[in-house]
């Protein structure tokens, strides 16, 4: 019987283990945790407690491998979001546009959504989970791992731990050399509360975003709704500024925003959890794909491959993507060959998270001067553009939310969209014929 072993039991892990479920006999997840029964955080996964929020395209794959899924998670409360319809976005000095789409998800909790994706992977009839295991020693040619002092085998070893990952050090130590990391690091932190607005709070909008607003304030907050008619408030602070940690400094910080509309509709807001801070939101990508040597039975995605800053919420979606390209490569499948294919997979969405991180003076990593200035000047072009023109907006917000490909954007008719409406600020709005509202106007619902 042919087997798969997964190390890890997080959403990379679950989503590997439902996609090899098709093409192994049995599939084996290892997990260090103790599962819970139910929808509740485990210790394994601290920033679960912070907000994951889902986009469009990582729903739509998650709905067709589990159909169960939309059915689990509005029995639980989960509401649905409209990205581009339901959210108020301010970014660049000005309101994004509001349009109804097809970008929709099941807005709710990580534990809620990971607890109904693990129910039905554990329904697999060929997937089985070892939690609460300690591992020891992994060959990787074999594969084999050492699992509480017993052996265990499989014809593919697939590793999903996350961002503590061992994998460069099992590859170093057996001969397949050392991997490069890049790592982009803003500085970001940010503190998050669980509250329940007012059911009279008079707004239009079911999620509320605030950007940062680069070379003019560096803070950003979010409201984020989950389920049972509950959300959740995250105020990031970038570029070395600490975010707050009592009561009175989170109010003062959502005060201190770009615009009042965060910290006004927080005012009556029954706040019903402490403050949490999370300091680790910075992103990093290791270049397995880089490698000249590869073991042929063995791979690497989710956190353990590429890890995303979590203010931007691609997480869960790029782990999708990720496991979408293993689906597709499973008939005839060559791991190094699939470590290639996945790393250009995650290229993109990696750079749309760290060409906003690229803005602050504090901003590390592998990326010179000029080639940032350079980015960063093209992608504030098209956000700019999205602002004013509906168009564009809609092409950007489908490529954000992974369901097109950033190439859409290159298409003459939306790359000459760009050139017009994606100039510096004027005074005046631009005379976008189909904008949905000028610049620096709040838009239509």
């Amino acid at each position: 019987m042919s087997r798969a072993l997964v190390l890890g039991g997080g959403f990379a892990g679950l989503l590997a283990a439902r996609v090899l479920s098709e093409r192994f006999d049995s599939v084996l997840i290892l997990e260090r945790d103790q599962l819970p029964e139910g929808p509740t955080g485990r210790q394994g996964a601290g920033q679960g407690r912070f907000p994951h929020v889902l986009l469009g395209g990582g729903q739509k794959r998650l709905d067709r491998w589990f159909p169960r899924l939309q059915e689990r998670l509005a029995e639980r409360g989960a509401q649905v979001l409209d990205w581009p319809g339901d959210t108020s976005v301010f970014h660049m000095g000005g309101w994004m546009p509001r349009f109804e789409s097809d970008l929709k998800v099941r807005a709710c909790s990580r534990p809620l959504l990971e607890w109904a994706v693990r129910q039905d992977v554990e329904a697999l009839p060929n997937v089985t989970f070892r939690t609460q295991v300690s591992i020891g020693a992994v060959d990787l040619r074999a594969p084999s791992v050492e699992v509480d002092g017993e052996l265990v085998t499989g014809e593919l070893l697939v590793d999903a731990s996350g961002r503590g990952s061992k994998a460069c050090t099992w590859l170093k130590e057996q001969g397949f050399g050392e991997a490069q990391v890049d790592e982009v690091n803003s500085q970001a932190a940010y503190a998050t509360r669980t509250v329940r607005l007012p059911d009279d709070l008079d707004v239009d909008w079911s999620c509320l975003y605030v950007m940062p607003q680069s070379g003019t304030n560096r803070r950003s907050g979010l409201i984020y709704p989950i389920e049972d008619g509950l959300q959740v408030v995250n105020l990031v602070a970038y570029d070395g500024l600490e975010p707050p940690t009592d009561p009175a400094a989170f109010d003062a910080f959502a005060e201190a925003l770009a615009v009042p509309d965060v910290a006004e509709a927080l005012k009556d807001a029954e706040y019903l959890s402490p403050i949490l801070r999370y300091k680790a939101a910075y992103h990093r990508f290791i270049r397995f794909d880089r490698m000249a040597k590869w073991p042929e039975r063995f791979i690497v995605l989710g956190d353990a491959l590429c890890g995303v800053n979590p203010v931007y919420g691609q997480g869960i979606t790029i782990i999708a993507q990720e496991a979408e390209v293993l689906e597709r490569q499973l008939a005839s499948f060559d791991a190094r060959r699939f470590q290639r294919a996945v790393g250009r997979t995650v290229l993109v969405p990696w750079l749309m998270g760290v060409v906003e991180d690229l803005r602050w003076p504090s901003s590390s990593g592998p990326i010179g001067p000029l080639r940032r200035r350079l980015i960063t000047r093209v992608v504030e072009q098209v956000h700019r553009a999205g602002q004013r023109d509906l168009t564009v907006y809609r092409v950007l917000a489908e490529v954000m939310h992974m369901t097109k490909d950033a190439q859409a954007l290159l298409r003459p008719s939306i790359a000459w969209r760009i050139l017009r409406f994606g100039g510096p600020r004027r005074d005046s709005a631009p005379q976008a014929s189909d904008a949905t509202a000028p610049v620096g106007e709040r838009p239509a619902a």
